[in-house]
C-alpha cells in the first residue's frame, strides 16, 4: 500500500515537473497551450502522455507563429515544420492558420477561396484528410 502511494506521487511530482518545464521553455500563448496539448511530442512519452490533450482547438494565428506552433510539434505521424512551410507556401502567408489537436495533428486555414485544388494539397502535404468544414474554412488532417 505505502509502495503504490510512493509511486502515485512520484507520477504527480513528474507531472508538475512537466508541467514546469513546458511552462518555462514556452511561457508565452499560443506556445504554452500548443507544448501542452502535443507534450507527448515535447516530454518524454511516460509523461507527456498524462499531460497532453488529444481534443484542442487552439486559436488562428498568423503564418510565422503557426510555423513555430509546427516546431514545437515536431515529427507527428506524416505531419511536420517542412509540412507546415508547404503549407503555407501552398496557400500564403496572408491566410489565417490554426493548429489543433483531434488526436491527432489537425490544421484550420480560413480565408481561402473554393478555387483550391482539394486533392492535390491533400497529396503533396501527405494528408489522410482535407476538405472545407464552411466556406473559406479548411481543414486538414494527419493520421
Amino acid at each position: 500500500m505505502i509502495k503504490k502511494l510512493i509511486e502515485a506521487l512520484n507520477e504527480v511530482s513528474k507531472e508538475k515537473e512537466g508541467l514546469a518545464y513546458i511552462k518555462d521553455k514556452y511561457p508565452e500563448e499560443p506556445f504554452y497551450s500548443t507544448a501542452k496539448a502535443y507534450a507527448d511530442c515535447v516530454l518524454d512519452w511516460e509523461v507527456g502522455s498524462h499531460l497532453r490533450t488529444l481534443d484542442w482547438e487552439g486559436i488562428y494565428t498568423d503564418a510565422d507563429t503557426f510555423l513555430k506552433q509546427a516546431e514545437i510539434v515536431g515529427e507527428y505521424n506524416l505531419f511536420n515544420p517542412n509540412v507546415a512551410e508547404k503549407l503555407v507556401d501552398l496557400l500564403g502567408r496572408d491566410k489565417k492558420y490554426r493548429l489543433a489537436r483531434e488526436s491527432s495533428v489537425a490544421v484550420y486555414v480560413k480565408e481561402v477561396g473554393e478555387d483550391v485544388d482539394l486533392e492535390k494539397l491533400q497529396e503533396e502535404l501527405s494528408a489522410d484528410e482535407v476538405y472545407f468544414v464552411k466556406k473559406g474554412e479548411l481543414r486538414l488532417w494527419w493520421d
